[in-house]
Parts: structure tokens; sequence; C-alpha cells
């Protein structure tokens, strides 16, 4: 018997739920005869292609479309109706408005604007293709009230049918645990690369800049899908404090990652502290309470704060400005953070204002 993961199973429903929302706009474009009501289907359709960013991406993008097609009408018919209408020649005009149009359209990636764009070219085509002049009740609320069908019918399907199938819940999970797994690799990297006498710089080099990339890439996910979730039906207060609170201690963490390359670019290990083994276990263990730190956030403890502050009580006053001195700093902010944010985390103490 196969079994199906989690996220395997919302994709079944997710696919089962656009493929009852499109059926039913047919339905309702065949069962009342609506001119331009194949819009309804379409729109319904377009509006589930952001399904893959989460039910969140969803809503954002009904609300942008209609708000796009309103005003992609208006301003199409004025153009016509005041400009082109007294003098074609501003038809002439139109590859110079499509340009500037999408051209913001790209730097901002507004779904909204492209919603404008592409609503305005309907209208400028009909009326450069018929002599007839264009009726604005037949084609501009007719157009604008099939929209909004397409889009209720997309939003009560996504909301009744299966409606956790398309949250980012899930993904926001896998991307917090990608996250923590991905810093306590580079972690262990970069502290091994500080401990070690004999050094390969190529070697380090290329696995750092691969490490690296999947940190950058992380973080990107998890702010993309963050801007996503908070739009969903069932988001809660407690989540958003969650989240604000989660972005504020990576903003922490990524600071420390900073400072870490900052101390092994330029220096190596001193030799200062009585026991060079105790250390590199130090690092092995918090690498891998980074790696780990889903279990931490579900009640896990370590001793590894104690351990990176017994360390630094047994380095002498004169030897605090050394680089090995730096590291274990940096590796007790580290541990500090961790324990902080597991704990808040385990206790659901979300203070936003740290």
């Amino acid at each position: 018997m196969i079994k199906l993961s989690e996220k395997q199973i919302s994709y079944i429903q997710e696919s089962i739920c656009i493929s009852i929302a499109v059926c039913f706009g047919i339905a309702v474009f065949l069962g009342f005869s609506l001119s331009h009501g194949y819009w309804i289907p379409m729109t319904t359709a377009i509006m589930f292609s952001a399904a893959a960013q989460g039910q969140g991406a969803i809503i954002k993008k009904t609300l942008d479309r209609v708000l796009g097609t309103v005003t992609g009408a208006l301003f199409g018919f004025l153009y016509i109706d005041i400009l082109m209408y007294g003098n074609y020649h501003w038809g002439y005009l139109l590859p110079l408005v499509w340009c500037i149009g999408f051209y913001i359209y790209f730097i901002t990636s507004n779904y909204a604007l492209l919603a404008v764009m592409i609503t305005m070219f309907v209208p400028m085509l009909l009326a450069m293709m018929t002599i007839d002049p264009i009726s604005i009740s037949d084609t501009l609320f007719k157009r604008i009230a099939c929209t909004i069908i397409g889009v209720s019918i997309a939003l009560v399907a996504e909301y009744v049918i299966y409606r956790r199938a398309s949250s980012a819940g899930l993904d926001m999970k896998s991307n917090i645990r990608l996250y923590f797994r991905t810093e306590g690799e580079l972690i262990g990297l970069v502290s091994g690369f500080f401990l070690k006498t004999e050094e390969n710089i190529e070697e380090f080099g290329e696995e750092y800049r691969r490490k690296a990339w999947d940190f950058v890439s992380s973080i990107s996910s998890l702010e993309n899908l963050y801007l996503s979730i908070k739009y969903e039906f069932d988001y809660k207060d407690e989540q958003e404090r969650f989240y604000q609170y989660l972005f504020i201690s990576l903003a922490k963490i990524n600071r420390n990652t900073r400072k870490l390359m900052g101390i092994i670019g330029h220096d190596k290990y001193d030799g200062i502290t009585a026991d060079s083994n105790k250390l590199k276990n130090i690092c092995i263990l918090l690498a891998d309470k980074y790696k780990n730190m889903i279990q931490y956030f579900d009640g896990r403890t370590d001793n590894c704060t104690e351990e990176i502050e017994r360390i630094l009580r047994t380095i002498k006053p004169q030897d605090r400005l050394t680089p090995t001195y730096l590291f274990v700093e940096v590796l007790l902010e580290y541990s500090k953070l961790a324990d902080e944010l597991s704990s808040a985390v385990y206790n659901r103490k979300f203070e936003t204002n740290v």
C-alpha cells in the first residue's frame, strides 16, 4: 500500500478543490448564457495559479484581480472615449503605454498592475477592430461582474473545500527547519576551519559558497512565505507574534554569522584555551543544536551555553582581545539566541518588542 506524505495529500485535495471550482464556473456560464461569461471560469482558474505559493497568495491575488480589472476597464474606456475618440492618432502611443506599464510591473511584481494592463488591452483591441461604437454597459460592467463572480467562486471553494490544503504552514515549517539546519552546517564548517592547523582554502571556499547559498535561499523563502501566509483564512494573532519574534531572532543570528565570518576571514585558533578538544566538542554540540532546533522547540535542552561560559572564564583577562576569545564569545551568543528562541516557542511567549 502506497503511503502518501502530508504534502502529497494536500496536493490531491487542492487539485480536487480547483476542479470543482472551475467546473462550477463553467456551469454558471453555460447555465445562465451570460454575455462575456467565459470570463468566469477563466478568472477562477487564473486565481488558482497561485496555489503553489499558498492560500494567502490566492486570496491576495483575487483582491488584486478585482482591483486591476476595475481599474484597467475604466482606464481603457477612458482612453478610447476621450482620447482616441477625438483623435485616432492616440492609438499610435499604445506601444509606449504597454511598455511603461509592463516595465513597472516587472520591477514591482504587482499582480494588480498586470491585471490593469491585460484588461485595458481588450476594449482597446475591440475599439480598433470594430467600426460600431463599443457599448460600455455590455463590455465594461459585464466584464467586471464576471470577474467578481469568478474570484468569488475561487474564494468560496478555497474556504469550503479542504480549506487547509493550500496553506503555506507546511512549507513554512519545512523552510524553518531548513534554515536552522543550514545555519548549523555553517557553524560546523566555519568552526572546523578556524580550529584546524592545516587548511585547504580552495576546498573550504567551495563548500562555504554552497552552504552560504543554501542559507540565503532559505531566508528568502521564509520571507516570501510570510508575505503570503498572513493573508490566509485561519491566520491568527499568535501566529503573527510568533513570526515577528522569529524574524527578529533570525536577524540576530544572521548578524552573528557575519561576526563569525569576519573572525575566521582574518585569524586562526591561537591556542589560548587549555583544552582545544573541549572547544572542538562545543562547536560540534552547537552545530548539532542548530541542525535540530525543531527538537528544542518541543522542549529539548542541553548545557551548551554553560559549557561555553566555562571556557570563557578559563581565558586570562590579558587574552580577551585575541581571536579565540572573540570566536568563543560569538559561539556563546549563538547558544544564547538558540536558548531564548526555543524557550519562547516552547512556552508560547513571543515578546515582539525585543
